[in-house]
């Protein structure tokens, strides 16, 4: 095993495909030049058995850069799974993964795009790779990355197109720092099917306060396990390592608050206490690469246009694509 930076790592992914007749490449972002760095010309021309899964949605990849990977491989062997963040290069020389994409950042290098470079990257090769590893790494592939999958036609690659000219003309405005993957809220009015089965849902609420009791055992509980930013809900039981889009609403107080992005603790987030219970949560930014960073107002904007659909109830719980298709209708 070896720990490569970015510049190494595209020399040695490029030995790796060279000298093999096979790779699976799970790699999010493409940036321009990618292919032609990395010698796939050669794998194709060797008829290698190389396929290749990339994010298209994120607004990260070049969209000439994939039309260049169809041109070469075809639509069935490069397909868009939404939400990926990985960065694996499996051949049956050797394996590559860690935090690389394939970029110009990712790689080091400064191409044509002048993209802004500077990230430190690290990348963990392991060369022979056992049996073993091999078969664990191929059926994670299969199974989690390319049974996903979706082949790319061309209106997903005009609203790449958009997506990517939309990213680079926000350089330079210094805008939020937010993860390559994109909006929640974007993905949300654009794709409601995306979350059809996702494990995250959208509370709107009075948030009435927790009980002395409670209290206690949050703090009790932030001790135990260290987490200073641990927060939790009362009289409920959540499904472990769920997410939970969180407003704050009083309807009769014209009052609406984005109360942020939570995630079930995965260890033990269900605590009994004397006459109550509550539920651990923490907070974060992203649900499956999509972020919720510096987007308060925009959430704020998109809630108060559905409220008037909510009749007269004083609250909302529902699961996440139950509430965008209500963004998509609004």
């Amino acid at each position: 095993m070896r720990i490569l930076d970015g510049t190494a790592t595209l020399d040695t992914v490029s030995e790796l495909l060279r000298a093999s007749s096979w790779a699976r490449i799970a790699v999010a972002y493409w940036g321009k030049g990618a292919v032609k760095r990395l010698g796939l010309a050669d794998a194709k021309a060797r008829r290698a058995d190389v396929r290749i899964a990339l994010d298209l949605r994120s607004g990260a990849c070049n969209p000439t850069e994939v039309q260049d990977l169809l041109d070469l491989f075809g639509k069935t062997r490069v397909l868009a799974v939404d939400g990926l963040h990985a960065k694996l290069w499996l051949t049956e020389a050797g394996g590559v993964i860690g935090s690389s994409n394939a970029s110009a950042n990712g790689f080091g290098h400064e191409g044509e795009e002048k993209e802004v470079t500077g990230l430190i990257e690290a990348n963990l090769l392991i060369q022979p790779l056992r049996s073993t590893i091999e078969r664990d790494w191929r059926t994670w592939f299969d199974t989690s990355v390319w049974a996903r999958g979706k082949r790319i036609n061309d209106r997903m690659m005009r609203e790449a197109d958009r997506r990517w000219r939309k990213r680079r003309g926000a350089r330079g405005t210094n805008p939020p720092v937010q993860e390559p993957g994109g909006s929640l809220l974007d993905r949300m009015r654009l794709d409601p099917g995306f979350f059809r089965d996702k494990p995250l849902s959208v509370w709107i609420h009075p948030h009435d306060g927790l009980s002395a009791t409670a209290t206690r055992g949050l703090k009790t509980e932030s001790k135990l396990r260290q987490m200073q930013a641990l927060d939790c809900y009362e009289g409920c039981r959540l499904v472990p390592r769920q997410y939970i889009l969180d407003f704050e609403w009083d309807a009769s107080k014209d009052y609406l608050r984005f109360d942020g992005l939570w995630q079930v603790l995965e260890d033990r987030p269900n605590v009994r206490l004397a006459g109550t219970a509550i539920s651990l949560v923490r907070p974060v930014s992203t649900f499956e690469g999509l972020s919720v960073v510096g987007e308060r107002p925009a959430w704020r904007s998109a809630v108060r246009q559905i409220l008037p659909t909510l009749g007269r109830k004083t609250r909302l719980h529902e699961a996440a694509e139950e509430f965008a298709l209500r963004l998509a209708r609004s």
